[in-house]
């Protein structure tokens, strides 16, 4: 071979490894590639010397050259949530001593979540790199108009510790291309509460269908008028109930598109049966959580109440009732929520449970993750958490525990069985946020406890409304099936 075709070919050779260490993943390895050269090649033809130009293919190796680490395990965190989240990252830093310079708190108002984020991105710099929030906001946060904010947990977090979050808890962390961008902190599935005493002394069962909580409704309004069954007011009363109805009013299909069916026979039926219930009188109209409610609590003018899991700690003792005086002792049952006769299984709604997600801008991933593990399924936290853990094995803890804190809860049925059943019946299809539906009913539903219109009524006002709310958003619709 002449020495031009040598060089020709060592530079191909040189120019390959520079190409090669340019495009090296962090991970040095080695690359096999072929490359065809041209060499000279004398033959002997009838008795006389030929030379020939041909083609041949040459297997080189190079080792790509590792590139820079984009992270950095020194770099410092700062974390945004509200004050009742502070203990957990509080245990966090007593558990890991080493990062107690890394962690920086951020005591923002979480309300200003989305305006901090808009002046971040505008200045490029100043990213909260964990933050606590509803999963919806952190939804919201996802989209372009955020500049995509949220991370990937995937990466992160180990599978097997995945797989021991509650069945369709991580469902509103889950974007619709399987992007994982939070970790649920805690849930609350709506159960049906009711009054031992009064059961038992005016001989009713507990319903577990619609239809039979209807046919009780009956008999309480006639025998026992005043009563209360349930509330209706605009604290996400849409949760309460359409949810469990698998009501389609706002489930995304994709990245770009959402369907909102306000009008499918899963939601017409509970329309209507909200429409005969308000005139049977047993749904109370007051705000949540009110006085007015109370009294009807404490008087025992009330047979069912539907409400999360947190207001058996929270709201029946103290607010509702006083733990310390016998006469209520036991008096609260807690059974599963009741479910349409032909449903499959029951679903609820959740009233309540926000998530700890990580900025896709962190330069310290590792350290993010691990803290938003913790803090999420670490039995240091969990044990001591004021609602019921996302995390499984956290969540039995909590559960186990709530009977013996609440002596106003009864016995039978056992409170950690109704509440473990229900912690995976959170009706995963309808994920809200963004765009979110609550500010679009809450009118509506206001007009409706005024009397000035009716669920069935109001329907297609609503359909409307979502429409234009998706629309507005910037996304697709689909206003039909599934």
């Amino acid at each position: 071979m002449s020495r031009t075709k040598f060089s020709r070919l060592f530079s191909a050779l040189a120019v390959l490894v520079i190409l090669l260490g340019a495009c090296a993943t962090p991970t040095p390895q080695t690359i096999i590639q072929t490359v065809e050269v041209e060499k000279q090649v004398t033959k002997i033809v009838e008795g006389t010397p030929v030379v020939e130009t041909v083609k041949e293919q040459v297997i080189v190796t190079a080792t790509a050259a590792p590139t820079e680490n984009p992270y950095d395990e020194k770099a410092p965190i700062k974390v945004m949530a509200d004050t009742t989240r502070a203990p957990a990252v509080d245990l966090f830093i007593q558990a890991h001593p080493e990062y107690k310079d890394l962690v920086q708190y951020m005591t923002d108002d979480r309300g200003q979540f989305r305006n901090k984020l808009l002046l971040y991105n505008n200045v490029g710099s100043g990213w909260m790199d964990v933050i606590f929030h509803e999963a919806e906001e952190l939804r919201i946060a996802s989209t372009k108009q955020y500049d995509n904010f949220m991370a990937d947990l995937r990466p992160w977090v180990p599978q097997e510790l995945l797989d021991q979050f509650y069945a369709g808890s991580l469902a509103p962390c889950t974007l619709p291309d399987g992007k994982l961008i939070c970790l649920r902190n805690d849930i609350a599935p709506f159960l049906l509460y009711f009054n031992t005493k009064m059961m038992q002394e005016w001989g009713y069962t507990v319903p577990t269908t619609w239809e039979e909580f209807y046919a009780l409704a009956q008999k309480v309004s006639v025998d026992h008028p005043g009563t209360i069954m349930g509330t209706m007011n605009n604290w996400i009363t849409e949760r309460h109930y359409q949810f469990g109805s698998e009501c389609p009013y706002m489930n995304p299909l994709s990245p770009t598109k959402y369907r909102v069916n306000w009008l499918h026979p899963n939601c017409m039926r509970m329309h209507e049966l909200l429409d005969k219930l308000q005139t049977l009188g047993v749904l109370d109209m007051n705000p949540p959580f009110s006085a007015a409610i109370a009294e009807k609590i404490k008087n025992n003018e009330w047979l069912t109440y539907i409400g999360a899991a947190w207001e058996a700690d929270f709201i029946f003792k103290g607010v509702y009732l006083d733990p310390n005086d016998k006469a209520y002792e036991g008096i609260v049952g807690m059974a599963p929520m009741v479910k349409w006769a032909d449903q499959k299984q029951v679903w609820v709604g959740g009233g309540g449970g926000a998530a700890w997600g990580m900025s896709r801008h962190t330069k310290n991933p590792k350290l993010a993750s691990e803290l938003i593990i913790f803090v999420t399924t670490d039995p240091s936290v969990t044990s001591v958490a004021v609602t019921l853990s996302a995390y499984q094995p956290g969540g039995d803890a909590w559960a186990k525990a709530l009977a013996d804190r609440s002596p106003l809860l009864a016995k039978d049925p056992d409170p950690y069985t109704t509440l473990t059943f229900m912690a995976d019946k959170i009706w995963p299809e309808l994920l809200q946020g963004p765009p979110t539906a609550d500010g679009v009913i809450n009118p509506f539903v206001a007009d409706i406890m005024a009397g000035k219109n009716t669920w069935v009524g109001s329907a297609e006002a609503i359909q409307a409304a979502l429409v234009e709310q998706v629309v507005k958003a910037g996304y697709e619709v689909e206003t039909t099936g599934p």
